[in-house]
């Protein structure tokens, strides 16, 4: 089967790094990937070492459903993709019908609506990643749930049971297959563990993610005299959405003299950092405690901080710390006991690579190809 994917980051995010892995395994079997990237960026370098043929395809129109009060807004701020969206779609055909493409896996549910003309106009089989966890009672979403869901997938996948279970909140009587497919990772540890209690962020610059939360717990060890060194990986949104949090951050620290907290911006090969890293740190303000940047940390053996109830990743003191409720007080405990007693985050670690193995791709890919054999019964 030929089959065209559509990533909408270019590798500046997990679901664009998530992608590439999946094309890599598929890459094994008796199928052929062709890739859509939104965006240029790092991630077409690697799809070129690979040899799997990509497209750039930057009339592309991509919404989310947010919290309510954000639809609207984020809706206006988007209408100027709309001018040039056509134009994007009949670029997309072309491609389809040149590669003789059977197959669509739409990898980001915010191109729901080139979906659902794709769906309409060649009646080709789709399959739907969901990567977020829609928020609860909001109109928006009980519509692009129900497109999904009753007009345009004939396979969904999610990155976890939090995400499906949401999701079927709005939508829970389609007959359309729907599994849970974990990321997948391929790091390698590069480095040697350094005891130089370095604590690592990887992922987006934002509020939602509760970077700002890091620099407050830079701050208390800084008083409390706690050695830890804080880098903060992501890509630095200097101008349009997110700029403004992000010169807030740096005057931030700058103000409170934080020497011991750094903004590395984006890295192409963040395994390099990671591996070398004390702990991961996760802060975020949206209960999600799974995140590409968690797995990769545990495949390396990186115990992870986290914020969140859910465990089928993280569990609580066994392969990492979960913070229900988030304090800093709490976190700096924890960072603490960690410093104090070595043997602690030895532990955890060990139990970390006890469980890699789930997300090395074997699993995933079998599940991939399952969905792949279901949607090709579909092919006219």
């Amino acid at each position: 089967m030929n089959l065209l994917h559509f990533d909408v980051e270019g590798g500046w995010g997990g679901s664009s790094i998530s992608l590439f892995e999946i094309t890599k395994k598929l890459k094994k079997t008796k199928h052929k990937s062709f890739i859509v990237c939104r965006k240029k960026g790092p991630i077409q370098r690697k799809y070129k070492q690979e040899k799997i043929k990509y497209f750039i395809e930057n009339n592309l129109y991509s919404f989310i459903p947010r919290k309510n009060g954000k639809n609207i807004k984020n809706f206006i701020g988007s209408i100027t993709q709309l001018i040039f969206f056509p134009l994007g779609i009949i670029n997309v055909i072309k491609i389809i019908k040149k590669n003789k493409i059977n197959i669509i896996h739409i990898n980001y549910e915010g191109f729901f609506l080139l979906a659902l003309i794709l769906k309409l106009l060649l009646k080709i089989p789709i399959i739907f990643h969901i990567r977020t966890q829609f928020p609860e009672k909001n109109f928006a979403c009980k519509i692009v749930v129900l497109l999904i869901s009753r007009y345009i997938a004939d396979y969904i996948f999610f990155i976890t049971d939090r995400e499906k279970f949401f999701f079927q909140k709005y939508e829970n009587n389609t007959k359309i297959p729907r599994k849970v497919l974990f990321n997948i990772s391929s790091l390698k540890r590069k480095n040697k563990f350094k005891s130089d209690k370095i604590i690592s962020y990887f992922g987006n610059i934002s509020y939602e993610k509760g970077v700002d939360r890091i620099l407050d717990i830079a701050k208390i060890c800084k008083k409390k005299k706690l050695k830890y060194k804080f880098q903060i990986f992501g890509k630095l949104n200097k101008n349009g959405y997110g700029s403004d949090y992000h010169h807030n951050l740096k005057k931030s620290i700058i103000k409170n003299n934080l020497t011991n907290i750094k903004l590395m911006g984006h890295v192409t090969n963040p395994e390099i950092y990671l591996s070398s890293s004390f702990l991961l740190i996760r802060l975020s303000r949206v209960n999600d405690p799974w995140g590409r940047d968690v797995i990769e940390a545990l495949t390396l053996g990186v115990p992870a901080i986290a914020t969140g109830s859910y465990e089928g990743i993280i569990k609580n003191n066994l392969n990492g710390f979960l913070i229900k409720k988030f304090s800093s007080e709490k976190v700096v405990n924890l960072l603490e006991k960690l410093f104090k007693n070595k043997k602690i985050r030895d532990r955890l670690s060990s139990n970390c690579n006890k469980i890699k193995y789930k997300f090395d791709g074997s699993e995933q890919i079998k599940i991939f190809e399952n969905a792949i054999n279901f949607v090709g019964k579909k092919i006219l």
